[in-house]
């Protein structure tokens, strides 16, 4: 696959993002994904298996809130304030 197409498929992703951030119920669910992958949560745990689990649950959260980040920050921001007691 070349760069051009990359980029256009990366664009396409990010508009899509965008899209479901810009609904409170997108919002809502998104916020819920990042609750899932212990996003909000620290990795360490003292059994090395169940470190690694959730250092790669996590790792999916932080893919997310870049892409949500580079699509519209304010937008993260304002799901972060929506559910400022839920974290």
């Amino acid at each position: 696959m070349s760069t051009e197409s990359n980029n256009h498929a990366n664009n396409i992703e990010l508009a899509e993002l965008e899209s479901i951030m810009k609904t409170p119920s997108g919002r809502a669910v998104l916020f819920r994904i990042l609750g899932t992958t212990g996003y909000f949560q620290d990795s360490f745990h003292t059994d090395t298996n169940m470190m690694i689990r959730k250092t790669c649950m996590r790792s999916v959260g932080v893919r997310l809130v870049d892409q949500m980040m580079q699509c519209n920050d304010q937008l993260f921001y304002l799901m972060l304030s929506e559910n400022d007691n839920d974290r």
